[in-house]
């Protein structure tokens, strides 16, 4: 399985499933949630989370609209005669 940024950097085969941009964003909740899973809550800062959670929305609406693109990149490449 590839990682994130291979996801952004495969251009030139075929469209990114993100940005390069949005997988630079993600490296900090992605470091939250490895710190979660690992069970380092007594490390967890409330003023950091606040931080992480209050860039989520856009995040999200810039992820979601990466996604969809990327879709759609795919549906176009379905041939025709199975549309049907």
């Amino acid at each position: 399985m590839g990682s994130i940024y291979e996801s952004a950097v495969r251009a030139e085969i075929r469209p990114g499933v993100i940005s390069k941009d949005s997988a630079t964003t993600l490296d900090e909740p992605r470091g939250f949630r490895h710190l979660v899973r690992n069970i380092y809550t007594v490390d967890l800062r409330p003023e950091k989370m606040e931080g992480l959670v209050s860039g989520l929305p856009g995040l999200w609406s810039r992820l979601r609209g990466e996604l969809i693109a990327f879709a759609d990149f795919l549906v176009e490449l379905e041939p025709a005669d199975e549309e049907e």
